[in-house]
């Protein structure tokens, strides 16, 4: 049975093509509208820029460092950056964005966690534990990765 050449054998009220519908997207990450006249040149940097950032994104979740993860999505509020595969998924032109990144001062964040072990939520008397400890998130750091990655 050949499939190839399958559909010259069918009327034409029967050939049916396969629709591709664009990917839905979330709309915490609808894209404002830019614009008209922006030239190829800047939408090649605007889509460069984010995929630097979707790559250090990516980065940061494989090594572990979900501190800057999350940090960098809630930066000008980009959730669900990194699992987007479509053109103009940041919010603003790729000069504005890193030029807020790079001038974007240091920040100390308090990070909490729950021991594992013997506590439960079942036993009133035991309480659960957490233990503490600083994470210091430089943009400037970030941004650098970003331009690296970028070039």
């Amino acid at each position: 049975m050949c499939l190839s050449n399958c559909h010259a054998f069918l009327p034409p009220s029967l050939l049916v093509l396969p629709v591709f519908r664009p990917r839905h997207v979330p709309p915490s990450m609808s894209t404002p509208s830019r614009p008209a006249h922006r030239t190829v040149n800047d939408r090649a940097k605007d889509f460069l820029t984010q995929r630097a950032v979707q790559q250090t994104m990516f980065c940061s979740r494989v090594l572990r460092d979900e501190t800057t993860l999350h940090w960098l999505e809630d930066f000008l509020d980009h959730h669900g950056l990194d699992d987007l595969h479509h053109c103009d998924a940041l919010r603003l032109p790729s000069t504005e964005y890193l030029t807020r990144l790079l001038k974007e001062p240091p920040i100390e964040l308090l990070i909490r966690k729950p021991i594992q072990g013997r506590t439960t939520n079942k036993n009133p008397y035991i309480k659960r534990r957490y233990y503490e400890y600083n994470v210091d998130i430089v943009p400037r750091k970030i941004g650098r990765r970003v331009l690296v990655r970028r070039s």
